[in-house]
Order: C-alpha cells, then sequence, then structure tokens
C-alpha cells in the first residue's frame, strides 16, 4: 500500500516536471520550482519511513540567511543530514560561483586565437570562500580582476601562477576592446546572463544554464531559484560573529 502511494506520487511529480514552465517566466516558475522541490524532498523523507514532520522550511523570499527549499533536521541520521547539506545558501553560492565562472572562462578562451593566449583556471579560493562580506564585494569584482588571480596547482609547467593570467589579462585588454569589455563585465551581471535573469549583449554565445544537463532537475531549479535572489540573499544575510562562534563552541567543550 505505502509502495503504490509512492510510486503514484513520483508519477505525479514527473507529470509537473514534464509540464514545466519556460525559464524566462520567472514568477510562474519560482512558484513552480519552490513547489516541486518541497514535494520531491518530502517524497524521499516518506521513502525512507521517517517523520512527516518538516522542521525548517524557509523559502528564499523570507529572511533567515535566505535558505532556498528545505532544511530536514535529523539529529539521528547524520547521513542524510549531510544528504541535504547541498541545499544550504553557502553550498548553492559555491555551486553557482562555480558554474557562472567556469563558463565565463570558457567564453573568453573561445574568442582568443593563439593557445598560449588563452586564460588558465584558477584557484578555488574564492569559490570556497562564503563569507557574507567577501561574497558582497566578489559581486561587483571584474571577471578580469577574478581570473587575475593565482592559477590552478594543476599547471605544473608555468613558471608564475601567481601573476601568469594577471599578464595575460593585462595583455589582452590592451590589444583586444571585445575582449576587455567582456573582461570587465561585473560577476553578478555574468551572472545575470548565465540565468537568463538579464541578459548582457558583452556575452552573447556565452553557455547559460538552459545549454547544461544535470543530472537531477531539482538541483538546476534550486540553483536557478537560489541565483535569481543571490544579491538580496547576501544582502539580508547577517555576517557570522567569529568571536560568538568561538565562545559557544568553548562552552560546549
Amino acid at each position: 500500500m505505502h509502495k503504490k502511494m509512492t510510486e503514484d506520487k513520483q508519477i505525479q511529480i514527473n507529470q509537473e516536471e514534464d509540464n514545466s514552465p519556460n525559464f524566462f517566466d520567472l514568477p510562474s516558475y519560482f512558484d513552480y520550482s519552490n513547489n516541486m522541490l518541497v514535494n520531491s524532498l518530502l517524497l524521499e523523507q516518506n521513502d525512507n519511513n521517517e517523520s512527516n514532520e518538516v522542521t525548517s522550511a524557509v523559502p528564499i523570499n523570507n529572511g533567515n540567511n535566505g535558505n532556498c527549499v528545505i532544511d530536514i533536521n535529523n539529529g539521528n541520521n547524520n547521513r542524510r543530514k549531510k544528504k541535504y547539506r547541498k541545499y544550504d545558501p553557502d553550498c548553492l553560492r559555491k555551486r553557482i560561483k562555480h558554474l557562472v565562472l567556469n563558463y565565463a572562462l570558457e567564453f573568453i578562451n573561445s574568442k582568443i586565437d593563439k593557445e598560449k593566449n588563452k586564460i588558465k583556471k584558477i584557484r578555488d579560493n574564492q569559490i570556497k570562500n562564503t563569507k557574507i562580506n567577501f561574497e558582497r564585494k566578489f559581486l561587483h569584482k571584474s571577471l578580469g580582476i577574478i581570473f587575475s588571480t593565482k592559477i590552478s596547482k594543476k599547471y605544473t609547467k608555468i613558471k608564475d601562477p601567481e601573476k601568469f593570467n594577471k599578464n595575460k589579462i593585462d595583455e589582452l585588454k590592451s590589444l583586444n576592446e571585445d575582449l576587455k569589455n567582456i573582461l570587465n563585465v561585473k560577476f553578478i551581471e555574468c551572472l545575470n546572463h548565465f540565468i537568463c535573469k538579464k541578459s548582457n549583449e558583452k556575452l552573447q554565445g556565452m553557455k547559460t544554464i538552459n545549454q547544461i544537463k544535470f543530472k537531477e532537475e531539482k538541483d538546476k531549479l534550486n540553483i536557478i531559484y537560489y541565483a535569481n535572489n543571490y544579491e538580496n540573499n547576501l544582502r539580508r544575510a547577517i555576517p557570522r560573529n567569529k568571536a560568538k562562534s568561538k565562545r559557544k563552541r568553548t562552552k560546549k567543550n
């Protein structure tokens, strides 16, 4: 009986996915996205014979650090808590930054003819840094500034990994007006173009999220849903108080 009910719910969700709205229709898309994500997570919860109680369901347009879907608080099951960690704001921002910078770099290098002049992948320090104050500044950094940092460790033959990209970018800006304009695009502008929220003519030809395949549709929906409120989420978020957190940890010990 329980199995049949689960299958019926799954069929219903699949039908909703087949009728998914166009990503450019943002208001209806957000309603659809929120409902589908909540339903799919509850279904997974029920399939594992867990409590039907959802302890925290915080929509993106609320406060509380802008959690975008559901945080299922399951104190006795660390594995399931870890599974849903990918829906936390910090993890969503990491994934969004990774996607945007990956396809921005691909687009920039497609404009460069000679292989030796192409920009290298950078280290992931900026992606992993999810401190609110850093994130707020990062939004308004240009692609040129972001990619001017130290390149990935995989380029073992590069003599000066700290300045390699910076030197290339300075040279490209002085020789190519088109590339200069692209490299001057701010991260938030690139993000909005990538999720089709606001098209940027300087980035025409760059892949958007609509052209990318995800293993799970709800992951794609979750990313788009959070990304469309990226700046507002950061504006509302309260930076962690390091001293206060340290006192709490000391008190627990």
